[in-house]
């Protein structure tokens, strides 16, 4: 059984970007400590992409599908809001465009969900909910999917700048893919 991490966007595609930030790097590091964290407890976890590079979505999906034993897909990203208000996080499952998918991906989501939520409140970092939609990397997927926008990157950085916010969300996923493996 193996975790497929996908690390949004990379290379050319930066991403949201804000003040030096920018998602494709933000992301990759969480991934890489949810891979770490993972291996260490003995779950087999491979990265769609391991340093910065550009995948297409058809790329992330053929990965996914190329993986013969993967029991779940999970997409890592950050949200940018055009205003102040943007804040918080959210996670996501396909909506009807792929209903069988869906259905098996509702659980993690809520798994995923509960640990993120409850780590952000320390931060005062919003839950803005458990969602569904027609994202690519979702729709296409042949397993159990999620995607996370973990924080707004404009609005929500001053909250977790000097703290060890990263390694605490990829410790919060981490545990939560743990407990969706062994339930």
């Amino acid at each position: 059984m193996t975790i497929v991490i996908d690390p949004g966007h990379g290379g050319r595609d930066p991403g949201a970007v804000y003040q030096g930030y920018r998602e494709k790097d933000q992301v990759l590091a969480i991934s890489k400590r949810i891979k770490e964290q993972l291996n260490y407890k003995g779950i087999r976890c491979t990265l769609t992409r391991e340093n910065d590079e550009f995948l297409s979505l058809l790329d992330r999906a053929d990965k996914l599908r190329s993986i013969k034993d993967a029991s779940l897909f999970v997409s890592i990203h950050f949200n940018a809001s055009a205003s102040r208000k943007g804040t918080g996080m959210e996670t996501y499952r396909v909506n009807r465009a792929n209903r069988a998918i869906s259905e098996q991906s509702k659980r993690p989501q809520e798994l995923i969900h509960k640990e993120i939520a409850e780590l952000n409140r320390k931060y005062n970092i919003r839950d803005r909910g458990m969602k569904e939609a027609n994202f690519y990397v979702l729709r296409n997927s042949n397993k159990p999917a999620v995607l996370i926008e973990v924080l707004f990157i404009d609005n929500d950085m001053k909250l977790i700048e000097n703290t060890n916010y990263y390694f605490e969300v990829a410790t919060s996923i981490a545990f939560a893919i743990e407990k969706y493996i062994n339930n």
